[in-house]
């Protein structure tokens, strides 16, 4: 033998013996201790058999429901909604961007920002939600979104826009779906989002109408319709729609003031017959338009009296010493007259 194959020989020796195994690109080769078979046997490198930490094997390699673990064992391959640091660690072979096992082509997810468009992540699934439905929407769609006719989370409708809701969550911050329309605003009581011509607009209801039933009968309050201002019209003065006002004395002649409350008797009259009209009463026989009775002048003369004619003072008769001020009439026999204070 010459030398050159001598060298040779030794170097195929020296290969085989010099350890359990040796590194070849993506393969390595193990080799017996016991003196059997040198030739050993190809297995594939860590990083193509676990697609990560390239340079740990698995021997035997792994089956078709395993992965090469870094520890070098052959670990069971995930299912979803579990993490993932490759293809091969999933039972579904798909390992998405986000590092989670996941059916091939879906996305995966650990929070709403990692969903595309209005859709949400199904946190316990760890799964983008693809369709929806009215009672699971909060769940399924973002807040800048809602579920539509088809089933799907689209983005929330702009108000003021013509754009038909029936609830809330469909328009943009979630609220003022009103008369049907996204609204630009509550539009409550005697206004509406559904006027022709300003579908989405809050529009003011004209005078005598009430669609939604905001201004209630009241009293001489309210008539039951608008103003045409946004307020309930007020009940028109000299009516009694709702029959608040009982006829009584002056204070009150049966019918409204066109101010909320009842009206007075008007100055003058007397149809409820409160005053007298009488000398001794120093009424005149007519209301004040006040609510009372209208006085006759004070000092008119309302009776007679010993000590002199009584008088009127602010509707009320006083005889004749008690309207001076004096102290009450008396008989003075020594002068055999009567005078305030006697004698």
């Amino acid at each position: 033998m010459n030398r050159a194959h001598l060298g040779r020989s030794l170097v195929i020796v020296l290969l085989v013996t010099s350890g359990a195994c040796s590194d070849f690109g993506d393969f390595r080769v193990a080799s017996s201790d016991s003196g059997g078979d040198a030739r050993g046997t190809e297995t594939m490198d860590a990083g193509v058999d676990a697609g990560v930490d390239a340079g740990i094997a698995c021997v035997p390699a792994c089956d078709d429901v395993s992965f090469c673990a870094p520890s070098g064992t052959c670990e069971p391959r995930k299912p979803n909604a579990q993490d993932c640091a490759g293809a091969t660690q999933c039972l579904s072979g798909f390992c998405d961007p986000d590092g989670i096992c996941c059916t091939p082509g879906a996305d995966c997810c650990d929070s709403d920002a990692q969903c595309a468009g209005e859709y949400r992540c199904d946190v316990a699934a760890r799964a983008c939600f693809a369709v929806c439905s009215v009672a699971d929407e909060a769940s399924a769609c973002k807040a800048s979104g809602y579920c539509s006719a088809a089933s799907h989370c689209v983005p929330d409708l702009a108000p003021a826009a013509a754009n038909a809701c029936t609830r809330d969550t469909m328009c943009v911050g979630n609220a003022s779906c009103v008369d049907g329309y996204c609204c630009n605003g509550g539009c409550a009581g005697c206004s509406v989002c559904n006027a022709t011509g300003s579908l989405g607009t809050c529009q003011l209801v004209g005078p005598g109408a009430d669609p939604k039933n905001a201004c209630s009968a009241t009293g001489c309050a309210t008539d039951g319709t608008c103003d045409g201002n946004g307020g309930c019209t007020v009940v028109t003065a000299g009516t009694d729609p709702n029959g608040a006002c009982a006829p009584a004395a002056c204070s009150n002649d049966g019918f409204c003031n066109g101010l909320g409350a009842c009206r007075v008797v008007a100055q003058g009259a007397d149809p409820n017959g409160a005053c007298s009209g009488s000398v001794a009463s120093c009424d005149t026989g007519s209301c004040n338009g006040s609510g009372t009775c209208t006085p006759r002048t004070d000092g008119s003369t309302c009776g007679g009296g010993n000590c002199g004619n009584a008088r009127c003072l602010g509707g009320s008769c006083y005889d004749a010493c008690s309207y001076a001020s004096e102290p009450a009439c008396a008989y003075c026999s020594g002068d055999a007259v009567y005078s305030c204070g006697g004698c």
